[in-house]
């Protein structure tokens, strides 16, 4: 029995070893909330600098001949369809499109059957 208790204090005392301190978890939290407080600052000031890529584009003229047309594609079915393209004025003009096209179907139907 003494035997067996000596092997629980054993496996004890190694967990023990092994455990963090808390002045070691309380200093990995401190560093941890300052990056996140200087992540959001910067994350902030970028978003809200006047020069911003994002704002300017509006503002400027494109030069090229063709204007910026890299948008993500919503999925793999989409890729190089008029549709395909998340958040861009042309797929937004071909659902525009798709829904004009059905309300005049459903427009047809409605005035054959009365």
């Amino acid at each position: 029995m003494q035997q067996l208790l000596s092997r629980f204090e054993m496996i004890g005392d190694l967990f023990r070893s092994l455990q963090e301190s808390e002045t070691s978890r309380i200093g990995r939290l401190s560093e941890r909330l300052a990056e996140g407080s200087i992540d959001s600052q910067k994350q902030s000031d970028e978003y809200s600098r006047p020069n911003l890529f994002t704002h300017m584009y509006y503002l400027n003229e494109e030069p090229r001949p063709h204007a910026y047309n890299v948008y993500s594609v919503m999925s793999s079915y989409f890729k190089g369809r008029d549709g395909g393209a998340a958040s861009s004025f042309k797929t937004v003009q071909f659902y525009n499109d798709q829904a004009k096209s059905k309300r005049q179907e459903l427009v047809e139907k409605f005035e054959k059957s009365s």
